[in-house]
């Protein structure tokens, strides 16, 4: 719920997406560094003195020590400055927060049956070997510090058929208590309504022993092949290394962070949305490290991740990375991910 601001000539709300870090010099506080996503446009980053901007400061102090104030009656002055910077909008304008999350119906759905589960009798399907329930975000996110994440019961990690690494499943109360019983065979696949059955098997939850058995075998043929091309011609590509239902989650996500303004727009070398350690963007570089220190046979050199959103009649010259100064999540890894195009 927004606050309402009484201004004039029309009100304006509180932006309860921004964030606020304190200017020091020498110990004091000098200012503050005010972080406003706005709707359709991008960040707003906006620096508030202080010395000369006193009332603005003092304002925003309040709001960083309460932020949920029921109601502020602000000086038209300073409304105006703080409507510059993104803390007061038009209701329009204010943005929604956005959390990450990977559900099994619109994210594992994504994917057909595969031919081989059509193939076999019901009876013969099993849980996929790899599945593994674990209550709250601690299976998630507690190594890394992660905060943008949807409400879940449980999520159930699992590696599907051809991935190179486990994707996560946010799950209902209804689907946390079914997947703990087929992971302890208390219940067993073929017993499930065929309704669940098929949603479990387009988002790899299910399989059979053979055809588990067959995707082993070609996992270690792949990332046998991919280490001899590597150290032969010193490159190799990885079509699998991200599991569908990755995919597909990171995009729901990080398509609304562009859209609800949550990423700063046209950088020095591009007119793109960009953000240095965006923490699911270096959550995701963590992850991929160890399949791919599996194929590489010296040291992997950690470096930092940067996410990149390219609006149309963008361009890239050819440049080289260089270390991001300033890191919000510890231990940044890879490179640069840039998920796609938006217009």
């Amino acid at each position: 719920m927004s606050t309402s601001i009484l201004t004039s000539p029309a009100p304006l709300s509180l932006n309860r997406c921004l964030s606020m870090s304190l200017i020091q010099d020498q110990g004091a506080v000098v200012g503050l560094e005010v972080n406003a996503p706005v709707r359709g446009e991008g960040l707003r980053v906006t620096r508030i003195d202080a010395a000369t901007q006193t009332p603005a400061f003092e304002l925003l102090m309040r709001l960083r020590e309460a932020p949920r104030l029921p109601s502020l009656s602000v000086d038209p002055g300073v409304a105006s400055l703080l409507q510059s910077a993104g803390v007061l909008l038009p209701r329009t304008d204010v943005p929604r927060g956005v959390r990450y999350a990977c559900f099994i119906d619109s994210h594992g759905g994504v994917s057909p049956v595969s031919a081989a589960l059509r193939r076999t009798a019901r009876e013969s399907w099993i849980v996929n070997p790899s599945l593994r329930v674990l209550a709250g975000h601690g299976s998630f996110a507690a190594p890394w510090g992660l905060n943008p994440l949807a409400d879940a019961a449980a999520l159930a990690w699992v590696t599907v058929p051809g991935a190179l690494m486990p994707v996560a499943y946010w799950l209902d109360e209804a689907d946390r208590d079914r997947l703990l019983q087929l992971a302890s065979h208390e219940l067993l696949a073929h017993q499930l309504a065929p309704e669940t059955a098929e949603r479990y098997a387009r988002a790899g939850l299910l399989s059979t022993l053979s055809e588990w058995a067959q995707h082993r075998r070609c996992g270690e043929r792949r990332l046998h092949k991919r280490r001899e091309q590597l150290d032969r011609e010193g490159w190799v590509r990885l079509p699998r290394l991200l599991p569908w239902p990755l995919v597909a989650s990171l995009q729901s996500y990080v398509t609304p962070l562009i859209q609800e303004g949550h990423l700063r727009f046209n950088d020095a070398q591009s007119k793109r949305f960009f953000k240095h350690s965006e923490p699911m963007t270096v959550w995701l570089h963590q992850q991929i490290e160890m399949p791919i220190q599996a194929m590489v046979s010296e040291p992997i050199k950690r470096s930092y991740a940067f996410l990149g959103g390219y609006v149309e009649g963008s361009d890239l010259q050819p440049h080289v990375n260089t270390p991001c100064r300033s890191h919000s999540m510890p231990n940044p890894v890879g490179a640069e991910l840039m998920p796609g195009r938006w217009a």
